[in-house]
């Protein structure tokens, strides 16, 4: 975070153009994203929180609702079936495994994080680095932004 005139706000690159839909994009950026937003535990991913980089790829925006202290209205994200009960690509895994739960830990226990956000994440990044997400580590329900 950043202190900045207007308050505590972030710094991001610019992304120049709009969303598509989860669909729109490849199998292994859909299992990255739904990965991601497992892992943070994303309750409000649709098309219009996420922009796409010059290289097509999709660029996750929006995560004000990310790391929620308990399930609430449960998981929501455009991008979440591209990664339950089937084995998650090489490359997320590795990308998975290379976060080390200590180091996010601190991070969000820094940033103001619950004990109870903190401690859902961290079973959520062991579930997906088990290389197969089940949602045994969410104890809430699923749903797509259309479920509403």
């Amino acid at each position: 975070m950043i202190d900045g005139p207007d308050g505590p706000g972030s710094l991001q690159d610019h992304v120049p153009e709009p969303g598509r839909f989860a669909d729109d994009y490849t199998t292994l950026d859909r299992q990255m994203l739904g990965t991601l937003d497992y892992i943070t535990g994303q309750t409000d991913r649709h098309e219009l929180n996420v922009m796409t980089q010059s290289d097509g790829r999709p660029a996750a925006i929006d995560n004000g609702l990310a790391f929620p202290d308990g399930p609430g209205d449960g998981l929501r994200s455009e991008f979440l079936p591209a990664v339950f009960d089937a084995p998650l690509d090489d490359h997320v895994v590795d990308a998975v495994r290379r976060l080390s739960p200590d180091t996010l830990a601190t991070i969000m226990r820094r940033h103001g994080c619950s004990v109870a956000a903190v401690d859902g994440a961290l079973a959520r990044l062991d579930e997906a680095a088990s290389g197969f997400i089940t949602g045994r580590a969410w104890p809430g329900r699923f749903s797509r932004l259309e479920d509403r």
